[in-house]
């Protein structure tokens, strides 16, 4: 079981993915949008891969291949998306017998992902994150210039 805390290896890169769609979304919003209503589109918006480690997502899938409860105590998008790994896995098994299932596992991660499989709740607390530590960059970046 992942535990809280535990360093993710892919975050840079999903931030970026998220950002990239929070402001294509933003900027084709209408003015009044709720930022809540345009998080809800951006979660819902297809991501470059399913952003989960390879190995992580191999011992659950294999976990699930064995016992499909195993993700029982999961929350409700990350039991989705690792429904979606397990459905586009055993297509790829079908299609290469004798592939090894890290593999096969391997492929569909590092696939397009139909949705972000965050709560757009989450989705606002990684972009503030996001911007808050630009800002703090370009305020390092320009420190010099008030001193």
């Amino acid at each position: 079981m992942k535990h809280k805390g535990n360093h993710y290896e892919y975050n840079d890169e999903r931030d970026r993915d998220l950002l990239k769609v929070f402001n294509e979304k933003f900027t084709s919003s209408i003015t009044n949008t709720y930022i809540l209503d345009i998080m809800k589109s951006v979660v819902c918006s297809p991501s470059s891969r399913f952003w989960v480690s390879e190995d992580r997502a191999a011992i659950v899938i294999s976990n699930m291949m064995r016992d499909i409860n195993c993700i029982n105590g999961m929350i409700e998008s990350k039991k989705r998306m690792y429904m979606e790994i397990l459905s586009r896995t055993v297509k790829v098994i079908d299609e290469n017998p004798g592939i090894a299932l890290i593999n096969a596992v391997r492929m569909v991660v590092t696939g397009e992902a139909p949705e972000f499989y965050i709560t757009p709740e989450s989705a606002i607390i990684i972009i503030h994150r996001i911007k808050k530590r630009c800002y703090e960059e370009r305020k390092r970046k320009l420190r010099h210039l008030y001193l």
